[in-house]
């Protein structure tokens, strides 16, 4: 039996198989054989046979909670999540003091609600009370992740160094816009583990995600080091290379997941985010997120000063000018914001005031007809184009006829 043991944890799978098919033809109903050469037969994705024999051994010993967790792993490898959460269940009632059972748990509860948003429809996760109102996490889905928050920190507590426990907190906070406390999770598993190629690779998934690119990329460039085949690694290798070559595509993509951000958890950290992301894209000026986030940190004067040029700089003269007059008398005596307003007291009245009325009475008038009319005439079309091409499909289908 000690030879079994050694050859199962040095990996050498094959040869454990055969010397516990030997000692079965001796010992059939010997349930730590069974779990062994079960537990083998996992290690070498036989999945259906480490099932079957699986089952034996809980047949001779139904109150094992190791060969419980076994079966679980087991149906977890074969997206059975129902049946994993059973033998999950009945692993924590016979020894609720076991990390990995919580731990699993939470991975459970995380593919089941995961396996629900590709089942339905991708924004089904959010939900609208009413059509004014900002939209929500979907309450039954809030649940459960706040269950899983749960069971990993009673893993944590039971024990704390386990580095993948705070890599998945982080990913679930993370995926609940708690940006900070996801940081916090993923800093302290590098801590723990700062050779971790998986942890690196998902610290760097994460601050992709925040638009720190350079950060982003030293820890990706960890992760490889530590190994060059590790998978999330090279999902974070392959979005820096998406930011360096097709950067409108990466701006794009991050656009639309702050603005649902900003919609559903609209903290001040998240609107400044999201007017950085969108000072460095350049299309457009951030006002109303430096807006937003004023409202709730009114006190933060560099962010006025970057509200002040956020409209200098879409030539809204007289707006950036009465609001710098404002800040200065607030903060009065601000070398900053007295250069702006020498900037501004420097253009004549004619030009702070000629641009701003020009482009809202004429060019944006005009921008909006033509928009109008491109619509209008696509919509006229499609009357004559749809019609136009089922007929050919008709025609295609007649000919096969």
């Amino acid at each position: 039996m000690n030879e079994l043991v050694v050859l199962h944890d040095s990996g050498k799978y094959i040869a454990a198989e055969q010397l516990a098919y030997q000692i079965l033809e001796t010992q059939p109903t010997d349930s730590e054989v069974l779990y062994y050469l079960s537990r083998t037969l996992y290690m070498l994705d036989r999945n259906e046979e480490a099932l079957d024999v699986g089952l034996q051994a809980l047949s001779q010993a139904p109150a094992d909670e190791w060969i419980l967790f076994l079966l679980s792993e087991i149906h977890q490898d074969l997206h059975q999540w129902d049946e994993q959460a059973a033998y999950l269940e009945q692993c924590l009632r016979l020894d609720p003091e076991i990390a990995d059972f919580h731990f699993a748990k939470a991975g459970n509860i995380i593919n089941k609600f995961s396996l629900q948003f590709t089942i339905q429809f991708k924004m089904s996760q959010f939900i609208r009370p009413n059509f004014f109102s900002r939209p929500v996490i979907n309450p039954h889905l809030l649940k459960s992740a706040e269950e899983a928050v749960q069971e990993i920190h009673l893993a944590i507590q039971l024990d704390p160094d386990v580095a993948e426990h705070h890599v998945k907190l982080g990913a679930i906070y993370f995926m609940l816009f708690r940006t900070e406390e996801a940081e916090q999770q993923y800093r302290h598993a590098l801590q723990l583990e700062p050779q971790n190629a998986e942890t690196n690779g998902s610290y760097a998934i994460f601050l992709l995600q925040e638009n720190r690119v350079k950060e982003a990329r030293e820890h990706c460039e960890l992760a490889l080091m530590f190994d060059p085949n590790q998978e999330i690694a090279l999902m974070a290798k392959e979005q820096l290379h998406i930011y360096e070559t097709q950067k409108e595509h990466f701006f794009r993509n991050l656009r639309r997941s702050y603005h649902l951000k900003t919609k559903v958890a609209p903290h001040a950290e998240h609107q400044l985010q999201f007017s950085k992301i969108l000072l460095e894209e350049g299309k457009v000026q951030p006002i109303r997120q430096l807006k937003a986030y004023l409202r709730l940190m009114p006190e933060d004067l560099e962010v006025h000063l970057m509200y002040g040029k956020a409209h200098y700089d879409a030539k809204h003269y007289p707006t950036a000018y009465y609001y710098f007059k404002r800040l200065n008398r607030k903060w009065p005596g601000n070398p900053y914001i007295e250069g702006w307003l020498k900037e501004l007291t420097q253009m004549s009245v004619a030009e702070r005031n000629l641009v701003p009325f020009l482009k809202r009475c004429i060019i944006l008038p005009v921008k909006l007809v033509i928009i109008t009319l491109l619509k209008t005439l696509m919509f006229a079309l499609s009357f004559y184009t749809i019609p136009k091409a089922r007929r050919q499909q008709d025609a295609q289908l007649n000919r096969l006829v």
